[in-house]
């Protein structure tokens, strides 16, 4: 009878300390992408529910589980779609696969791609006037995804520097007869919103035309201050002798004798030449400084 009570006690025991240790059912709701769990040699071996979200399953995040369905047909039709599920975690034993969870799901239907926000309206920012070299954006893959007009002066943006923006324009026909040309272009920069670029700048263009390259100016000479601190003349004065050139005399001694100390002085004269001589004219000193 002792011993009765003893083995009873035991077993008791035993269940009480096995009972802790089983693992609650935990009950989810959670949306994914449902695909055949496929083996080695290519055969299906079940089925698995890729998460869109993590859920947690004995505090560890879980992005994919096999799912169990009491209807296997329905599985089948539902195969690569999107879908959405609710069930209860449920912790198996096979030889093969060893301890694992699976999702016995109580319901399972086709869950529809999310509506896309409506895009944002264009920010705008302001008016500008620039002018640059139009050439098309290209996507890895080697397609044209737009234009972009490389600015030749960068232009500030919100505090930074913008060396290129991507062209909106109405006539896209005119876009291409200006590919790899020098253009001006008017228009309006706008922030906007896209699903795959993100947020970017775009210059809306009103007006573009083909922009010819400017002349080069010529290089600019060497200036200097100059000042012309009087002038001289002789009317009908033989060029064979100055001794008959008054202003041409006055001219040499006003040099001799007043603006000696001017360093550099610069006598600039005219003639007049005939078939007999050279006729002086008109001189003026003047002082370069």
């Amino acid at each position: 009878m002792c011993m009765e009570r003893l083995i009873t006690g035991l077993i008791l025991a035993l269940v009480c300390v096995y009972l802790p240790a089983q693992p609650s059912e935990q009950e989810i709701a959670a949306t994914g992408k449902l695909v055949r769990l496929m083996a080695i040699g290519g055969g299906s071996i079940g089925w698995i529910l890729e998460l869109e979200s993590a859920v947690p399953v004995d505090g560890k995040p879980v992005s994919s589980i096999l799912v169990s369905y009491r209807d296997n047909k329905e599985l089948e039709k539902l195969e690569n779609a999107r879908v959405s599920v609710t069930g209860k975690i449920d912790h198996r034993y096979e030889v093969e696969k060893g301890e694992h969870i699976v999702l016995d799901l109580s319901s399972i239907k086709e869950a529809k791609a999310t509506i896309q926000p409506p895009p944002v309206p264009p920010v705008f920012i302001r008016k500008i006037v620039v002018t640059g070299r139009l050439v098309r954006a290209m996507a890895i893959g080697g397609e044209s995804t737009g234009w972009v007009l490389e600015l030749e002066s960068a232009i500030t943006i919100d505090g930074q520097q913008v060396n290129s923006i991507q062209v909106s324009y109405r006539k896209a026909e005119q876009l291409e007869k200006l590919e790899s040309t020098r253009v001006k272009v008017i228009g309006e920069i706008t922030r906007r919103q896209g699903v795959e670029t993100g947020e970017h700048l775009v210059l809306d263009a009103s007006s573009i035309k083909e922009a010819k390259a400017t002349s080069q100016s010529a290089p600019a000479q060497p200036s200097h201050n100059m000042e012309i601190i009087r002038e001289y003349a002789d009317h009908g004065c033989s060029g064979l002798n100055i001794a008959g050139c008054k202003s041409l005399n006055k001219l040499a001694s006003d040099v001799e004798a007043k603006w000696k100390d001017f360093t550099p002085l610069l006598v600039y004269g005219s003639v007049i030449r005939n078939n007999a001589s050279s006729v002086p004219g008109y001189y003026c000193v003047v002082k370069v400084f």
